[in-house]
């Protein structure tokens, strides 16, 4: 007869049954854990914006002759006429396609004391106001 309790070889039931008991313990804390790397990983809106708005207030200190007609800001970058305005949802910066803020639903730029003032609204938020240079 075969002695069973003193076996060399192998796993046994005992053995595999811990392994699965403790992977199933360890599998929820590795489903949370990558929830907050996520979560972690992705940038709120304004963080983007406060770097969309360097970027525009970077445009502006290069550029001359700058000047609002309707919705659109008009400015002369680089020694040619360029223009920042509200395409397809996103404030773009013409020529070319230099796209400065996203998921937009209105845009609207203003003068007010020498200030350039960019106002914007997304949908489900109230309208954000920003000073974004000077004239």
């Amino acid at each position: 007869m075969r002695d069973l309790h003193h076996r060399t070889g192998g796993y046994i039931l005992e053995q595999s049954l811990l392994t699965l008991y403790l992977c199933a313990l360890l599998v929820p804390v590795l489903v949370s854990c990558c929830g907050v790397l996520v979560r972690a990983s992705e940038r709120p809106d304004t963080f983007q914006d406060e770097i969309a708005l360097a970027q525009i207030r970077h445009i502006l200190n290069v550029s001359d002759e700058i000047r609002i007609e309707g919705d659109t800001l008009f400015l002369n970058y680089h020694d040619r006429v360029s223009s920042i305005s509200l395409i397809n949802g996103n404030l773009v910066m013409k020529p070319g396609t230099m796209i400065l803020l996203t998921d937009l639903e209105d845009v609207s730029f203003s003068l007010s004391d020498g200030c350039v003032i960019l106002s914007w609204k997304r949908e489900q938020e109230e309208i954000t106001e920003r000073t974004i240079g000077h004239v």
